[in-house]
């Protein structure tokens, strides 16, 4: 008798992709227009990585202290704030016209990023059946994914006939849209655990994953922040489709990814994701062409969209039930630190390298992190950190 596959797609399932697409489309509008419109106010790469960077910190601390709360009290909550956050932060780009400013708006769209994020994670953990996990993470990936295949060359479009403030005003549309859609989801019924919600706000289950995560994101938003002015410095042309060839290979790996990573294990995904960020990279900082260019975008798509939920993955498996609100803050600061860090850190390399150094020295994270994931897992020493076969009964 064949066992059919507990169904992943659920009216909640939908609402959440649906709510996610307009939340990441907004943030996505400004991907690429933000270091331009920097540039354009006089700021210097360090000042952009700064900028860029003090997002990626600010939706870092509040995580921790957002998990707890969500294994208290629910997600919906947390993912009305987050939306509402990002409404505010896009319409007040139109009046910061400096980089004190700026930096300001910023912290308060990273504050909103962190609510809506973490939130967004753990209801997908919760509304996932265990034995499709990684398939049903892997879905919720493409919801991001869409929104930067389409959302940064449209920006780009966009600020080019009609404007920065027009961009903005459009980015706190697609905002409100989100926001709007929350409304109509359902908390999902979580069993409780007896004292899990008040067990601290670390999660220490998920750490390994996250400093891997961190690996991979440590050079990925350094990527994001300057591959247009790299592409600007050496002439490419059209270089806005970076974003869109990259977005494509994310949807093909994440599509196919975490059915992988059901079926073979986390490892079997992770392991060759992580090689291939490296390489991505590395062939990115020798681009003279935009075939080159787009080469590595491929990469590097690939790599983040197989890597990033069978990690995600693996931290839901590894934590205890009740602590998976705690798990997703814990892990998704991860990604924070690393995208923060790694703008501002390789920002400034560039600024005394420039641009193909400082991304052929940044292929060395993903490559670190392979080999130490490596260590941990070779055989006789990977039971504790597969997790999968426990929660599978979850």
């Amino acid at each position: 008798m064949i066992e059919t596959p507990e169904r992943i797609i659920s009216r909640d399932f939908l609402f959440l992709c649906a709510s996610g697409f307009g939340f990441f489309g907004s943030f996505m509008l400004l991907l690429a227009v933000l270091p331009l419109y920097m540039s354009d106010l006089g700021g210097s790469d360090g000042a952009i990585g700064l900028v860029i960077g003090v997002f990626a910190i600010s939706a870092l601390f509040p995580r921790p202290f957002i998990g707890r709360e969500i294994d208290r009290g629910g997600s919906k909550r947390f993912m009305l704030a987050g939306a509402a956050v990002f409404v505010v932060a896009s319409a007040l780009y139109v009046v910061a016209t400096s980089v004190p400013l700026l930096f300001g708006v910023r912290i308060l769209h990273g504050i909103g990023m962190a609510l809506f994020t973490t939130a967004a994670f753990a209801m997908v953990a919760d509304l996932a059946p265990a034995s499709r996990r990684g398939e049903a993470l892997g879905l919720w990936g493409t919801v991001p994914t869409l929104g930067s295949a389409i959302a940064p060359f449209l920006g780009l479009m966009i600020r080019d006939r009609y404007g920065y403030n027009t961009v903005f005003i459009i980015s706190a549309g697609c905002a409100f849209a989100a926001l709007m859609l929350v409304f109509f989801l359902r908390e999902p019924r979580k069993e409780h655990h007896a004292g899990a919600a008040d067990a601290g706000l670390i999660e220490k289950s998920v750490l390994f994953p996250a400093v891997l995560v961190m690996s991979m994101t440590f050079i990925f938003g350094a990527v994001s922040s300057f591959v247009l002015l790299f592409a600007e410095d050496r002439n490419i042309e059209n270089a806005g489709l970076y974003f869109t060839a990259s977005a494509g290979a994310v949807v093909l790996s994440r599509l196919f990814g975490g059915k992988l990573s059901d079926r073979h294990g986390r490892w079997a995904v992770i392991l060759p994701s992580m090689a291939c960020m490296s390489a991505g990279v590395a062939v990115l900082s020798q681009s003279n062409s935009l075939t080159v260019l787009l080469v590595g975008a491929g990469l590097i798509g690939l790599a983040f969209g197989g890597g990033f939920p069978a990690l995600s993955a693996l931290a839901v498996d590894v934590a205890p039930a009740g602590r998976r609100g705690a798990a997703m803050g814990t892990f998704s600061a991860s990604f924070e630190v690393g995208i923060g860090a790694g703008a501002i850190v390789m920002g400034l390399i560039a600024t005394f390298t420039g641009y193909s150094t400082m991304f052929l020295i940044g292929a060395a994270f993903p490559a670190a992190g392979m080999l130490l994931a490596w260590s941990k897992t070779r055989p006789g020493r990977s039971a504790h950190l597969s997790g999968q076969r426990r929660s599978s009964a979850d």
